[in-house]
């Protein structure tokens, strides 16, 4: 379940309320205890926020609400990140710095930057992108917007500007927000800047806070599990593996991102796609292998293989031997091993 920071849905909150709505009975109704988000650590389900907003618009009748909605923004809505990003030396670093955070943030979105000739594009690409209101991703990519403002300055432009959703009927709200072209049904949320611009050095860089702020970052990559897109697309595999390694470009198309998106993804993440789906059909087969309940032709079929000679010529190409060699090999490892322990268990007994 995609779920974000408590600091991090508070502001998206508080951004609802400075629009003059009765915000705190919103809440009740969608089941979202404001107070709590003060001072439990507990993560937020994002579909709360999600009702949250589409309720706010029904109520207001306002379907632009999330462009109306505005609340002062400052590194603490991103927690540690926010610090992180605020002590970069420029807009490009901190940007990169939370492409590389993000999951600390919330649990299933992927960011990306990526150059488009003299400018870059900032990219959000949600995991459940068919279930986001409009609301929630127009407040989203606006924040981005502020947040970056926030970093070189007031004066920042932006060159372009991408939302999920079709074009509304009153595009003026976009227009008065974002000042440049804005895509309407583009294939994520996005913002264009300037390579210009990215490169202005910010007022509060501080290299040595940077440095301080980036180690406290990474322990808390390191401490917790999150959502990643090298995890997903392997989860994606294994459950479609038994009928063959799946294309790349549905891989992309269920992640609901470009082809060339996700290759970018993984490359960042040092596991291609055809580097990640052999291992993971390789880690099956060293799986089922090593079950003698699984015959040899059960064992191919479940990694994708529909004939055993093709079986057998990966396993030379995995294990440099055939799958029966390598089945006797695994399993008198593990004959090895049970001896051990059981000769451990006999001497720690006498003694």
């Amino acid at each position: 379940m995609p779920e974000v920071i408590p600091s991090l849905a508070h502001f998206m909150i508080d951004a609802l309320r400075s629009t003059g709505l009765d915000i705190d009975s919103f809440c009740q109704t969608v089941d979202l205890d404001v107070q709590a988000l003060s001072f439990d650590e507990s993560w937020i389900p994002r579909v709360k926020l999600y009702r949250l907003y589409t309720l706010a618009a029904e109520l207001s009748h306002d379907p632009d609400i999330g462009l109306r909605a505005t609340s002062q923004t400052g590194p603490g809505i991103f927690d540690v990140v926010g610090y992180v990003m605020m002590s970069s030396a420029t807009l490009h670093a901190a940007l990169e710095r939370l492409v590389h955070f993000v999951t600390l943030l919330d649990t299933s979105i992927a960011m990306s930057l990526h150059k488009e000739g003299g400018q870059h594009r900032f990219s959000c690409h949600f995991l459940d992108a068919n279930q986001v209101p409009r609301q929630y991703g127009d407040a989203g990519i606006a924040t981005m917007f502020g947040l970056c403002r926030m970093l070189v300055g007031p004066a920042l432009q932006l060159r372009g500007v991408g939302v999920m959703h079709s074009i509304p009927a009153d595009v003026s709200v976009y227009e008065h927000t974002f000042h440049c072209p804005v895509k309407y049904g583009a294939s994520c949320y996005s913002i264009v800047l300037a390579n210009s611009d990215l490169e202005k050095p910010l007022s509060s860089a501080n290299k040595e806070l940077a440095t301080l702020h980036e180690l406290v970052a990474e322990m808390h990559l390191s401490t917790r599990r999150y959502f990643s897109v090298p995890g997903e697309v392997r989860k994606m595999i294994l459950e479609s593996l038994s009928e063959g390694v799946p294309h790349i470009e549905d891989m992309a198309r269920k992640l609901c991102m470009s082809k060339r998106t996700l290759q970018r993804l993984l490359q960042k993440a040092g596991q291609p796609y055809k580097e990640l789906a052999n291992e993971t059909r390789r880690g099956q087969a060293e799986f089922h292998l090593g079950n003698l309940c699984c015959t040899l032709q059960e064992a191919a079929y479940r990694v994708g293989f529909r004939e055993l000679s093709s079986f057998y010529r990966a396993c030379h190409q995995w294990f440099g031997m055939t799958p029966g060699q390598y089945r006797m090999l695994l399993t008198s490892k593990t004959r090895d091993a049970r001896e051990g322990l059981l000769g451990d268990a006999v001497a720690s007994g006498l003694s």
